[in-house]
């Protein structure tokens, strides 16, 4: 049930799949606006939300939230409501979800090293395969804390977006 007719409306796009507001930096789309300015904050470098009890940065709020969540909230349980059609295993994302189906219950490895021909599901599985097996650094880096920092604060948990 809907308040405002507005919200009505903007609820009526979902199904459209009419996504015009788009990204001029990659070829992603999104239904309003706000959505739109909030992924622009991934391809900045500035991180403006820092996490209170730890120091670690964040694009946006929404990361800080999730990150006090499961970093500095005990007994907190990340929901993994995402299933595997195939095994019923859940995942926190479809993203996540997705990959794993194509791991173990496919043999699709679509990035694969040019070093010794082993394929991988996920680019940065392939990355981290390069680094540690071939020594090749291929220059991903995340903006984070110096180590010293994240160790006093237990961050290391948390991959900085």
């Amino acid at each position: 049930m809907f308040t405002t007719q507005i919200g009505l409306k903007k609820h009526k796009l979902t199904h459209t799949g009419i996504k015009s507001h788009k990204c001029d930096q990659c070829d992603a789309a999104f239904l309003d606006k706000r959505a739109l300015t909030s992924h622009l904050q991934t391809h900045s470098d500035l991180r403006p939300y820092p996490c209170p009890p730890c120091e670690q940065a964040f694009k946006n709020k929404e990361y800080v939230v999730g990150h006090v969540k499961r970093i500095h909230t005990p007994g907190y349980v990340v929901p993994t409501p995402h299933k595997c059609p195939q095994c019923g295993k859940s995942f926190q994302t479809p993203f996540f979800m997705r990959a794993h189906v194509l791991q173990a219950h496919t043999e699709e490895r679509p990035f694969t090293c040019d070093q010794c021909g082993k394929g991988f599901v996920m680019k940065s599985a392939l990355t981290l395969h390069l680094r540690g097996r071939h020594g090749i650094d291929v220059g991903v880096r995340k903006n984070r804390l110096p180590r010293s920092k994240r160790d006093n604060f237990g961050g290391d948990e948390e991959e900085g977006r």
